[in-house]
């Protein structure tokens, strides 16, 4: 069960990759979305996108939820230990394999749609006050800075054979 926070964070950077405007947000998102979906590497994830974006987590934490209670309710096995990500199905043949599917699936589409319909940057983050503070009228003092003469030694190396 505890697999599928990880796909959730992959429905994050799908939702964010399909939401985005800005053609830079985009790429990132994308190629976060692969290496977690190919490997299971979500760090990128993590540290690029939940820790920039705050409204992301709550996303990961109920696609999470579902999908985890999902495989659990339907005791999905896994026979060997391995990380999230399309290398580790496998670990999950069995009479459960498609349920665990399933749940990989709901684990990505609900975090997904989560941050496509309620968006993953903050309303304070994107407004814009009218009267921001400039630095018209404020006169700037440049201080020189003073440095003290150093003596500089030369050291010569030699090598013996």
């Amino acid at each position: 069960m505890w697999v599928m926070g990880t796909y959730a964070q992959m429905g994050v950077a799908l939702g964010i990759f399909i939401k985005a405007k800005e053609r830079n947000q985009k790429s990132f998102a994308l190629s976060t979305f692969f290496t977690g979906i190919v490997a299971g590497v979500t760090e990128p994830i993590l540290y690029g996108i939940v820790t920039k974006y705050k409204r992301t987590f709550l996303p990961i934490i109920i696609g999470g939820a579902i999908g985890g209670a999902l495989i659990g309710a339907l005791q999905v096995k896994q026979y060997a230990f391995a990380f999230a990500g399309v290398l580790a199905f496998p670990t999950f043949f069995g009479t459960t394999f498609w349920w665990y599917v399933l749940g990989v699936l709901v684990s990505i589409m609900i975090s997904a749609l989560i941050v496509i319909f309620f968006g993953f940057e903050d309303k304070a983050e994107t407004k814009k006050t009218p009267n921001e503070p400039s630095n018209e009228g404020v006169k700037i003092k440049e201080y020189q800075e003073k440095r003290t003469p150093r003596k500089m030694y030369t050291v010569h190396l030699v090598v013996r054979s």
